[in-house]
């Protein structure tokens, strides 16, 4: 199925018909982590008489599933990842669709980093920006532990330029839009919430799984995250392709 949308004044086709995933695959014991954090965990529950395995003999499968969302997969954050008060998930975002465009970089090096500059963000999009959402893609291998990897990193002024071309939703291949160890400066989240007078609307998704095959391009996109009351949630992002139909 096939429909035409209007947004921000322009037309866009979008292909319902061939759903893609960007979220990681959750299971027992996998290899993604970050933050030294444990790895996920997926066990059966166990009561007097009651096993949830059927491989156990049990009657059912019923489990108890056990992660640290920002270190055991894709997962969607919000500003109250960074700022004290009741800001959570599910009263700051509405997971609503959207129009994204996945671009594709590659970190420059800049001594021991890889950093993610305004220069390579604006050869990409330059002033061509019609959407909500911005996808990176910086050929991150997702399905590893990155503890103590230094990962790649967003400068002040990448965020700046995100910023400035109207982002709301930023989904990155990385474990954090912000430097592995930076003292607690968290440059890149604070600058992208604009921590001073929040963007209370605005949200960051990481460790998105991106097939190689995907196309740079727009994409109608569904966060898809639960409807909880913390700071972030797992997540899984679906993207439907689309076409400009008209561009000025």
């Amino acid at each position: 199925m096939r429909a035409e949308i209007k947004h921000k004044n322009r037309f866009f086709r979008v292909d319902f018909s061939k759903p893609v995933s960007i979220g990681y695959t959750i299971k027992d014991n996998a290899s993604l982590n970050a933050w030294g954090a444990s790895s996920s965990k997926i066990r059966p529950v166990v009561q007097p008489g009651f096993v949830g395995e059927i491989d156990q003999g049990g009657l059912v499968n019923f489990k108890t599933l056990e992660l640290s969302v920002h270190a055991n997969c894709t997962h969607t954050e919000c500003v109250g990842h960074i700022l004290k008060g009741d800001y959570t998930l599910n009263n700051t975002i509405d997971n609503k669709p959207f129009f994204s465009r996945l671009i594709t970089v590659n970190p420059e090096k800049r001594d021991a980093d890889f950093i993610i500059t305004e220069d390579l963000l604006e050869a990409c999009v330059k002033n061509e920006f019609y959407v909500d959402g911005l996808i990176i893609r910086t050929g991150n291998k997702i399905d590893r532990d990155h503890t103590n990897t230094n990962a790649a990193y967003f400068t002040k002024q990448a965020v700046e330029f995100i910023n400035s071309i109207g982002v709301k939703h930023l989904l990155v291949d990385l474990p954090s839009v912000d430097k592995e160890k930076d003292g607690g400066k968290l440059l890149a989240h604070k600058t992208f919430w604009n921590i001073d007078n929040p963007l209370i609307n605005k949200s960051i998704t990481e460790l998105v799984d991106l097939p190689e095959d995907l196309q740079d391009g727009y994409y109608f996109t569904h966060l898809s995250f639960l409807n909880i009351k913390s700071d972030a949630s797992p997540s899984n992002p679906i993207l439907y392709s689309a076409d400009l139909l008209n561009v000025d």
